[in-house]
């Protein structure tokens, strides 16, 4: 009895350490934001984009206003979540500091919420240009589409 215990024990022992080593190697989100393309490159390739162009049935002149679209979006919340990140950064590093500075933080943590609805305010006016270019038909699946992706958790 007392060896299955113990092989019990460096059974999740092993467990824990390759756990500890999956999370450790594992990028964080954070570090994956922060590998996003430089200002001027292209985008990184969505999956939606194929998706929409799918579902929705576009012909080629939409498929092109589709990626135009696309691409100024990225493009102008490039920035939005750049500030964003740079803003947090700022939050944690003044509760980090030997005397925490809660009032700065608290600053921080407003400009940061306000960078969250600068990204919600582009959401709103990039799903209005999409709907712009669709037939009525078109709209119609768009919606369905937008609701089940607002009802589903982000994939990490």
């Amino acid at each position: 009895m007392t060896n299955l215990k113990n092989l019990a024990l460096v059974a999740l022992l092993l467990m824990n350490i390759v756990l500890v080593i999956m999370l450790w190697v594992q990028p964080m989100p954070h570090e994956k934001m922060a590998r996003m393309p430089e200002k001027g490159t292209a985008p990184p390739p969505r999956r939606a984009e194929g998706f929409l162009v799918k579902a929705l049935n576009l012909n080629e002149e939409q498929r092109v206003q589709l990626k135009t679209l696309r691409d100024e979006h990225f493009e102008f919340t490039r920035e939005i979540h750049q500030r964003g990140r740079t803003v947090k950064k700022e939050m944690f590093d003044a509760l980090l500091s030997s005397v925490p500075d809660t009032s700065a933080a608290l600053q921080f943590a407003a400009e940061y919420g306000g960078q969250l609805q600068k990204i919600d305010e582009a959401l709103i006016q990039h799903y209005l240009d999409i709907r712009a270019i669709c037939t009525p038909e078109q709209q119609e699946e768009l919606r369905k589409v937008f609701r089940k992706a607002i009802r589903r958790p982000r994939p990490r």
